[in-house]
């Protein structure tokens, strides 16, 4: 099973141009939408990438590898 990874960012409200560029990416790369800006997929290259480029627009992203973690009932 391929590790998965999340992108989390932050966009200006007002940058709608970058926010649709952002969508369609990730959308392109299938991606799945967990919520409004936290997405999920496998392909860590291309979401390195898109964190890069909203960082450039002046947005801000984090790339995280998602890990269950087993909690033990007490």
């Amino acid at each position: 099973m391929p590790n998965s990874y999340l992108i989390v960012y932050d966009i200006r409200e007002l940058d709608c141009g970058t926010r649709q560029r952002v969508s369609r990416r990730l959308r392109k790369i299938r991606a799945v939408r967990l919520q409004q800006s936290v997405w999920e997929s496998s392909r860590l290259a291309e979401l390195k990438n898109l964190a890069d480029s909203i960082g450039l627009a002046g947005g801000k992203a984090l790339v995280l590898e998602k890990r269950t973690v087993h909690l033990s009932h007490l």
